[in-house]
């Protein structure tokens, strides 16, 4: 499957869904290396292990323009692979990005909060990582996604500080969900 993805030449492809199939940081080089899938909107590599070097290759591509949905949780990036997704300038028309369940602490938060391409960006899930306080606080200072409504954050490492700063610089959010609590 893997080689037939790594020599499609086909713009057709809408979605590719590899969740659970046992994806190293290998497997991330062949579906990033793609360069003609022009239309991609959906990719769910979530339960796999590409790591932080899967992160940085897939955040490499620049041909997926009308990236919509992004789905990478569950695949331990840290902080190194959030820092690499946070920098791509191409998916600036992605609305849902699940980085769950990614050893993701206050300075991946930090590195996601310094994104000003994401101008679409409609739910961030950033639930059971190692994100505190510091980290929601980083997050809250984000000027640029001003169409995000929905922020998961769940894990039990935020408490009061940093559910008051997002509700205090995130206005437009319409749900904080933090814990199996719900801010609206």
């Amino acid at each position: 499957m893997l080689q037939y993805l790594k020599n499609s030449a086909t713009k057709s492809v809408i979605e590719l869904s590899l969740a659970k199939d046992g994806l190293k940081a290998f497997h991330a080089d062949i579906i990033g290396l793609n360069t003609t899938w022009t239309n991609l909107q959906t990719i769910n590599l979530e339960h796999n292990s590409i790591g932080a070097e899967g992160a940085t290759i897939l955040s490499r591509n620049t041909t997926w323009t009308n990236l919509q949905n992004l789905n990478l949780g569950s695949n331990s990036i840290g902080a190194e692979g959030v820092l690499s997704v946070s920098n791509n300038i191409t998916w600036a028309t992605i609305q849902t990005l699940d980085l769950g369940c990614n050893l993701i602490d206050d300075k991946g938060a930090a590195s996601l909060s310094e994104n000003t391409t994401w101008t679409n960006l409609q739910t961030l899930i950033l639930n059971y990582n190692k994100i505190s306080d510091e980290g929601a606080t980083e997050l809250s200072r984000n000027t640029t996604w001003t169409n995000l409504e929905t922020l998961n954050l769940g894990g039990k490492k935020i408490h009061d500080e940093g559910a008051a700063s997002l509700k205090k610089n995130q206005k437009w959010l319409k749900d904080i969900k933090i814990d199996y609590l719900c801010i609206r």
